[in-house]
């Protein structure tokens, strides 16, 4: 290929090397991206992708599956991570050894809220230091690729290639205050941490990842920046297929949030609606849909709780009987009265 191969070349030649990461721990389930740099199943992605992980496996294009045996090497500051896969022979990236040209076009990939291997594309827009992003996460460090590039929750960790299919970042985060600011973690900062991973032995991710914090989170974000982040996530929670993986996303991310900290009672309550759709037609997640109810809802939620008891297909009653047990108002014990 050619450093100046059109957009479905490179697609063509990147995607067979892009993962999909599906992690579980005690905090339950999360989505990310990744990719391979090494053939015996060396793998990038953020640090946030796997943090608070015991178990992931990887996905590739062609459907493949391989478990994730451990990492590497951690880095929070840069947020990266380097995994190793099990397998080998696997189609694998090369790391660009330089920082890219501001202008230069380049293409995401990865798996924004669950929509595994989508790509996107776009310009460097700039080359920031850390010290230029301490105000939106004070402990980063490295040289960070800000791009024009779309990005969505569940790109992260995924590859962000210039016109001639070599690394210049990992997709790592969007300003969700502002329109279309997204930032990468550059290649160099990739190779460091990958220079420090070798001939480590691998640590598995019940004794390492998941002993680490997940610090990408709405309920860790102050002010503007979180209502912004609650009415993405609220809107996507709306629109989404009660059941798809982007709505588990949302679902999972608001669930964290305290509604006291938010002084906002029409937001809490928009939540508390999005989280009832999900419990009237989730076949699978109905319970996480009746925990949002109450959480965001409170009382304003006991008499829909009432008719999902009545519902043949309801699946999360368990959850509705937990809920109204706590609850002090006297309408609660009315209702699970009414369904005794």
């Amino acid at each position: 290929f050619s450093s100046t191969m059109s957009l479905a070349d490179l697609i063509a030649q990147v995607e067979p090397s892009v993962v999909r990461i599906d992690a579980k721990g005690s905090q339950g389930e999360g989505i990310g991206s990744g990719f391979v740099v090494g053939s015996e199943g060396i793998v990038i992605t953020n640090h946030h992708v796997i943090a608070g992980a015991s178990t992931a496996k990887v996905t590739f294009e062609d459907d493949r599956t391989a478990r994730v045996l451990g990492t590497l090497a951690l880095d929070k500051a840069r947020d990266v991570a380097v995994l190793k896969i099990d397998g080998s022979g696997f189609p694998a990236l090369e790391l660009a050894t330089g920082l890219p040209r501001k202008g230069e076009s380049v293409a995401a990939f990865g798996s924004p809220v669950g929509l595994s291997f989508t790509a996107t594309e776009g310009i460097i827009s700039s080359i920031r230091k850390s010290e230029e992003l301490r105000q939106y996460n004070k402990n980063t460090v490295g040289t960070w690729i800000q791009t024009s590039t779309p990005i969505s929750p569940g790109n992260s960790g995924g590859p962000l290639v210039n016109r001639s299919g070599k690394v210049v970042g990992a997709n790592t985060m969007t300003m969700v205050q502002a329109q279309n600011l997204n930032f990468a973690i550059s290649s160099p900062d990739i190779a460091k941490v990958l220079a420090e991973s070798r001939d480590k032995p691998i640590i598995p991710l019940a004794e390492g990842a998941a002993k680490e914090e997940r610090d990408e989170s709405v309920a860790t974000m102050d002010g503007a920046a979180q209502i912004k982040a609650i009415e993405k996530l609220t809107e996507l929670l709306m629109v989404a297929d009660a059941d798809s993986t982007g709505a588990r996303m949302a679902a999972a991310q608001l669930i964290l949030v305290d509604p006291k900290d938010i002084d906002d009672p029409l937001l809490a309550k928009r939540v508390a609606k999005a989280f009832k759709r999900i419990a009237y037609e989730s076949k699978h997640g109905a319970d996480l849909g009746v925990r949002g109810m109450a959480r965001w809802g409170g009382d304003y939620c006991i008499p829909y709780f009432a008719e999902l008891l009545e519902m043949e297909t309801f699946s999360g009653s368990e959850a509705v009987y937990a809920v109204l047990s706590e609850s002090e108002n006297p309408k609660a014990a009315e209702a699970i009265a009414r369904r005794l």
